[in-house]
């Protein structure tokens, strides 16, 4: 068919149609994440689109998962939204970069997950993105610095911008693994240096940052996942703070997340079972269904007499007699309290609109 259209003259014609077609779905891909941009304005998401599609997101003033979470988490959503979109080949808009200019507060989960969304995007795109620090403030400087932010860029020291001043929390630099590694050992060494001693009951923690990554490598990156190997990571850091001796350990994966990996999971019928008790309406809520998570692996481990996994995460706490951990994935959170007059424990669950895309685990003590 093709050569009898070339004979009488109409490959021209029929190129012309192919490129009108092309442009048209063009267009209505770029309308698309037009309009999906345009929904994060209306979010509160502070960003700039040039003439030639190129994105410039501007971070908020404070980045914090218990205060401003869904602002927060909103301006995460995009970086992961433009980078799936260019990977699919659509390289129409691209980002030209993140302003860094008004944030004055992170916490240490949101800088990890900025970290990771950011590091994912290079992964991904090859495209980096070098940081102009030059307007930072000093505190985000320092912290992303501790981090280990600026190595996904390049070489830069506080003390080149003359900034010296160690701060109240210090961090250590984060650890990124891929599913079936758990070299996250070199952690207790660097929080030794920062603590300036041993932490009572690492056992307890190092238990729960095993079972955390051996969930990733069961759990949270399934065969049917659809992310690429070289997406398939998990995120690791911790926090200490000089003053209130708070230490602060958190764990990051981008998988499908604890409510969606559930119907796969062996304790399945055991989870759908303590959900009865719920009305039909609450029993498909990612905030129930990580409760219940949380529940029936406790009541697993008290049956089978050994300690491990979501249970020794507990355990660290406990035997801190004052802390939290609280778990973050999908559009839920459980968070459990220990409280440090009391003893007793107090579990707090919670929906968001938008979605912690993977699971994130932070566990908080007072040494």
């Amino acid at each position: 068919m093709r050569s009898l259209k070339f004979r009488k003259g109409r490959t021209y014609l029929l190129r012309k149609r192919n490129i009108e077609a092309k442009r048209e779905l063009l267009d209505r891909n770029n309308q698309t994440i037009l309009d999906y941009l345009q929904s994060k304005v209306l979010a509160g998401v502070n960003l700039y689109i040039d003439g030639k599609m190129r994105v410039r997101l501007t971070l908020p003033k404070v980045m914090n998962l218990s205060s401003e979470y869904e602002n927060t988490v909103n301006h995460m959503l995009l970086l992961r939204k433009i980078a799936e979109y260019n990977k699919k080949g659509n390289n129409s808009v691209k980002l030209a970069g993140v302003d860094f200019n008004e944030l004055t507060n992170i916490s240490t989960s949101a800088a990890l997950l900025l970290t990771a969304e950011l590091s994912r995007w290079d992964d991904s795109n090859r495209s980096r993105i070098v940081p102009k620090i030059e307007t930072w403030q000093p505190n985000i400087i320092i912290k992303f610095w501790e981090l280990g932010f600026f190595e996904l860029f390049q070489n830069i020291k506080p003390s080149e911008h003359g900034i010296t001043a160690k701060p109240k929390i210090r961090l250590v630099k984060y650890i990124k693994g891929r599913i079936k590694e758990n070299d996250y050992r070199r952690l207790k060494s660097n929080l030794r240096e920062l603590i300036g001693a041993d932490i009572d009951q690492w056992m307890f923690l190092h238990s729960g940052l095993d079972e955390a990554i051996t969930n990733v490598t069961h759990h949270a990156y399934p065969s049917n996942c659809k992310l690429e190997e070289r997406d398939q990571n998990w995120y690791l850091t911790g926090a200490f703070n000089t003053d209130t001796k708070e230490l602060k350990v958190v764990f990051l994966d981008q998988g499908i997340g604890i409510p969606n990996s559930l119907p796969a999971s062996k304790m399945y019928e055991k989870v759908l079972d303590w959900l009865k008790k719920f009305p039909i309406s609450e029993r498909k809520l990612h905030k129930k269904l990580l409760e219940a998570a949380v529940s029936v692996e406790r009541t697993q481990t008290a049956e089978e007499d050994r300690g491990n996994g979501i249970p020794d995460m507990l355990e660290f706490i406990k035997q801190r007699k004052e802390g939290y951990i609280s778990i973050f994935s999908q559009h839920g959170l459980f968070k459990l309290t220990i409280d440090a007059v009391t003893g007793k424990e107090v579990i707090k669950t919670e929906s968001f609109k938008a979605p912690i895309c993977g699971t994130l685990i932070i566990w908080k003590v007072q040494l």
